[in-house]
């Protein structure tokens, strides 16, 4: 009982007969009449009077602890706010107000109202005051939000989880799923039960989502975060039940990602991973993903996010840049001024040699216009994040704060590398550590426009 509510199921109609015959006779000897008897099947109630039961009308829908019911379909769904101020330019104030008006409890729409959840921490960070206008980026978003609150009525979640009586299920499991991104993190769980007849029915359990701390967070602190969310809806499902052991899924196999990046309702009424979990869980566990990763020592230090690390760097300087000699604004086209470069390098190469040791006229090797290129990246790299104090002959970090985030390393090469999480990822080793490059400069547009020519 709640209150004076009561909401429970039985497996057949004999035991809720039963039931509904024994708690009649338990509140009449106190002096109550339960009144207002509702089933998804009318059989459950023959033995009462009329005038106790509800009347099943089809298109009613009854609310039982502040869930709206379908029992005819015997479905949870939603109904929109009364009132929806569509177009207008609202408020802060009027943002929250409606977006706390859709009651979700068990998180059915989670990827839905989370994205209602970034705009109010968005509006958050402005500083706006509760009654003052929305910035015109959060407003266009926060119309696209409320338009589609509309079709929440045509959401529909089975009320009941297990589709077959308790004594022929032969297997039930919990399965829980956990996700972040930079913006919001969240779990969802659903139960898989195998009848004695070998059917595997997967249903929705219960899903939480959050957004992000306003502090940025590393990403695997926000997926330790999920995950600790996940564990959390597990332990209040389960009660007592331990934990079985963690399986790595893909992200395309995985519900909480909705969570963690949001979604349309649109696109959450079709989406059958949402409702019915990913397919994985109908096969044997044999045939479920692994994921199986060796890193050596040195890589899981490398990429630990909680270890403090010191990063030293060392250069040497030129005491007059490649850019006193070569002017590279003279140039349209990245490929010239390589050439030209690695000309200019090949004579300093051989003048220095003896006249017995220098090399004929010949065209130019590829290794010597890749040098070329590093001896230029080398130069912009040292003038957008390095500098060098002179006399010391020592380096240090320039804009620090704006570049610590990408994990910096310096190669063999004397290149400044991007660190980052893809040191484990199936890819070429120039792929997961790019080049890092400052965002304006002549010889990044003569690299950006080589890039686009090529494709």
């Amino acid at each position: 009982m709640y209150v004076d509510d009561l909401a429970t199921s039985c497996d057949r109609i004999g035991q809720a007969r039963t039931l509904i015959r024994q708690l009649c006779n338990l509140m009449k000897s106190g002096g109550f009449t339960m009144k207002k008897w509702a089933s998804n099947d009318t059989a459950a109630l023959s033995d009462l009077p009329l005038e106790v039961t509800s009347p099943l009308e089809t298109s009613r829908l009854w609310k039982t602890l502040r869930l709206y019911w379908n029992r005819r379909l015997d479905v949870l769904t939603f109904v929109p706010p009364a009132e929806i101020p569509l177009g207008q330019h609202d408020t802060k104030r009027q943002l929250v107000s409606l977006a706390a008006k859709v009651f979700d409890p068990l998180g059915c729409v989670a990827p839905y109202t989370i994205r209602a959840k970034k705009l109010f921490q968005a509006l958050w960070l402005t500083g706006i005051e509760w009654d003052d206008p929305l910035p015109a980026e959060i407003n266009g978003k926060w119309i696209s939000w409320k338009d589609e609150l509309e079709r929440l009525s045509a959401i529909q979640v089975q009320r009941a989880l297990v589709p077959v009586p308790r004594d022929q299920v032969g297997r039930s499991e919990l399965q829980v799923f956990g996700d972040a991104a930079e913006a919001a993190y969240g779990a969802v769980a659903y139960l898989l039960t195998q009848a004695r007849d070998r059917v595997l029915q997967v249903r929705f359990v219960l899903a939480k989502a959050r957004v992000a701390p306003i502090k940025r967070l590393s990403l695997p602190r926000l997926e330790l975060m999920a995950f600790l969310l996940a564990a959390r809806l597990k332990a209040y499902i389960t009660k007592e039940m331990g934990f079985s052991t963690d399986k790595y899924v893909p992200t395309a196999d995985n519900p909480a990602d909705r969570l963690s990046r949001g979604c349309t309702l649109e696109r959450l009424l079709k989406d059958h991973l949402w409702w019915n979990g990913p397919d994985c869980l109908r096969q044997p566990e044999s045939e479920w993903p692994r994921l199986s990763v060796v890193v050596s020592p040195e890589e899981a230090r490398g990429t630990d996010p909680e270890r403090r690390t010191a990063v030293a760097l060392t250069t040497t300087l030129p005491a007059q840049g490649l850019q006193m000699v070569i002017d590279p604004t003279r140039y349209s086209r990245m490929d010239k001024l390589l050439r030209v470069t690695a000309y200019c390098w090949r004579w300093v190469d051989q003048a220095r040699r003896p006249r017995g040791e220098r090399r004929g006229n010949s065209s130019l090797t590829l290794l010597e216009l890749q040098e070329a290129e590093k001896k230029w990246v080398r130069e912009v790299q040292a003038g957008a994040f390095l500098i060098h104090r002179i006399g010391s002959g020592s380096t240090e970090w320039l804009k620090i704060r704006q570049i610590a985030s990408l994990s910096p390393f310096m190669d063999m090469e004397g290149l400044l590398r991007v660190g980052g999480r893809l040191t484990n990822a199936a890819l070429p080793w120039c792929h997961k550590h790019p080049l890092l490059l400052p965002p304006d400069g002549t010889i990044v547009a003569l690299i950006v426009r080589r890039a686009h020519e090529s494709e």
